[in-house]
């Protein structure tokens, strides 16, 4: 009897549905674990203090060699872009910010700036040195992986390449390259997630730089054939901020941006200590431009949109106005 029982009881048992046991996160396998979020906001945020530039000949250690071959980055040009000519009716324009530092200073980092466009909405372009790249690795990884950013180069030590020749010249160019590969395998090692997008920093961060900008906006033949033998396209502008400049209020600032961008407009703007009062002139820029149904986007995206406008030498408003900047980098290089 004990036997018959006991095999009912097995048979009943074996028919009923199993449940399969709860799993927490902490037991899944890595690899269906969500990537944790590469920094909170409050990481993200800028800091008092943070846009200070300190006058002192820092030495960085020199980045590795490039992974990434980047002559293969994108097509020649004859000259330097200014502007992009547009199709009817298309009303874009490019912010683009550099982040420069030369060879006696440790350059600052204005964070406002970056607030303000992230908490608009708006996308745009940092050009920055590969020294500034490495004396503010975390900074630059943050923008180099968000994806309303993208990143040129802009020289190592924005040493004026009308000055330099040669390899030195295309040194200049290529550390910066190494400097931005560099920061960038550091990110996929660490495979976390953007804030508040699913991809992780390795799918948005571009395997090399295909934009940019010479110190100074200056520039020659020989300066612009060197950049296209690395493969990169150089990127003017034709509206400047003058923000570099402290007597340049926010109100003449803001005035002097919406006076003179049109479709298709690069805008220059400092985020490296040097963009004097550009956090209190941007949110009126942005609000302004808006109003008047202007896009923002990247200088990428602005040349994917239209005919860039080429120029065959590189200038501020005038044709010759950067000449100035030849015995100003001489004086740098002296001290």
């Amino acid at each position: 009897m004990f036997r018959k029982n006991l095999i009912a009881i097995l048979l009943v048992v074996s028919c009923m549905p199993v449940t399969p046991p709860t799993l927490h996160a902490e037991d899944a396998p890595l690899s269906a674990r969500a990537p944790q979020a590469c920094w909170t906001a409050a990481d993200l945020a800028a800091r008092d203090g943070e846009d200070n530039i300190v006058k002192e000949r820092l030495e960085p250690p020199l980045p590795q060699p490039a992974s990434v071959d980047a002559t293969s980055a994108g097509p020649s040009t004859p000259g330097s872009v200014r502007s992009v000519r547009l199709p009817p009716g298309k009303r874009l324009i490019a912010l683009t910010f550099d982040l420069c530092e030369g060879v006696n200073e440790v350059a600052g980092y204005q964070g406002k700036i970056v607030d303000i466009l992230r908490g608009h909405g708006v996308k745009a372009t940092f050009f920055m040195s590969g020294k500034w790249m490495m004396t503010h690795r975390l900074r630059a990884q943050q923008l180099i992986s968000d994806a309303r950013f993208e990143v040129g180069n802009h020289t190592w030590e924005h040493r004026n390449l009308r000055l330099l020749s040669g390899a030195a010249a295309a040194d200049e160019i290529r550390k910066a390259d190494q400097a931005y590969d560099e920061l960038r395998q550091e990110l996929e090692g660490r495979k976390c997630a953007v804030p508040g997008r699913e991809a992780t920093t390795d799918a948005v961060a571009p395997k090399s730089m295909s934009l940019f900008r010479f110190p100074y906006g200056a520039c020659d033949s020989k300066s612009l054939a060197t950049v296209s033998q690395q493969g990169l396209v150089p990127i003017q502008w034709d509206v400047s901020s003058d923000d570099p400049d402290w007597k340049e209020r926010p109100d003449a600032m803001t005035k002097r941006v919406l006076d003179n961008v049109h479709p298709g407009s690069i805008v220059l703007f400092h985020a490296n200590g040097r963009g004097w009062y550009t956090d209190d002139a941007l949110p009126d820029i942005i609000s302004s431009l808006r109003k008047q149904g202007y896009d923002f986007v990247t200088v990428t995206e602005l040349l994917k949109a239209g005919e860039p406008v080429i120029s065959s030498s590189c200038y501020d408003q005038t044709v010759g106005d950067t000449d100035q900047y030849d015995e100003l980098a001489r004086q740098i290089e002296a001290r």
